[in-house]
């Protein structure tokens, strides 16, 4: 379960949502408020409930519950053959965040593990875990390379850490979805080839 999100990680992001959302007017206001602590149960729920409104929007839909997720990490894909899966949908503030994993195991005996987010939308998360869909990247070293590219269509980036000779590559689906596949002792065209066999047109 290290891969998923655990439930402290969405509260921390809901938290800097509620303490850095808005814009600089509601800085200052929050700055001016600091001191008006409510001091009974509802002043504080109607404190939550405001941050919940003016932070609404970030959110643009309710994501899939995981069961649905896992849909789109079926028994093979391409010829290699899921050896486990799980998932999780977690919530807090109104705001809902699901995760599902696959785990394939290739001809050779490695692993290739597959997480499926759906964000729901919520801009915080795609900030997160996708910021390299802004970006444009291209830098190698003795030691790997990191760059942005494009997958059947959709944003992508690729990653090869030469330590321990672990390939990441990761994709945007519709600016709600983050796929992410690694492995070690896999080729970067293996895990691109998983993934192009993933229904990921299906994803909505």
């Amino acid at each position: 379960m290290k891969a998923f999100i655990p439930f402290f990680s969405l509260l921390l992001l809901l938290n800097i949502l509620a303490c850095g959302g808005g814009d600089a007017s509601t800085a200052e206001s929050t700055a001016v408020e600091e001191t008006e602590v409510p001091n009974d149960i509802a002043g504080a729920i109607k404190q939550a409930q405001e941050v919940i409104a003016q932070t609404s929007e970030l959110q643009e839909g309710e994501p899939l519950n995981f069961r649905e997720l896992q849909a789109f990490l079926p028994e093979k894909l391409n010829g290699l053959k899921r050896t486990a899966k799980s998932g999780q949908t977690n919530g807090a503030m109104g705001f809902k965040i699901s995760q599902a994993e696959g785990k394939y195991e290739t001809s050779d005996g490695s692993t290739i593990k597959i997480d499926v987010v759906d964000t729901g939308g919520l801009k915080m998360g795609l900030m997160s875990m996708a910021a390299w869909a802004n970006m444009e990247i291209d830098r190698e070293d003795d030691k790997g390379y990191e760059r942005s590219t494009t997958l059947n269509g959709f944003k992508a980036f690729e990653k090869y850490t030469q330590r321990n000779n672990k390939s990441e590559l990761s994709l945007l689906v519709k600016n709600r979805f983050v796929v992410k596949a690694e492995g070690r002792e896999v080729a970067m065209k293996d895990l691109k080839a998983v993934v192009g066999d993933m229904p990921l047109g299906d994803m909505k």
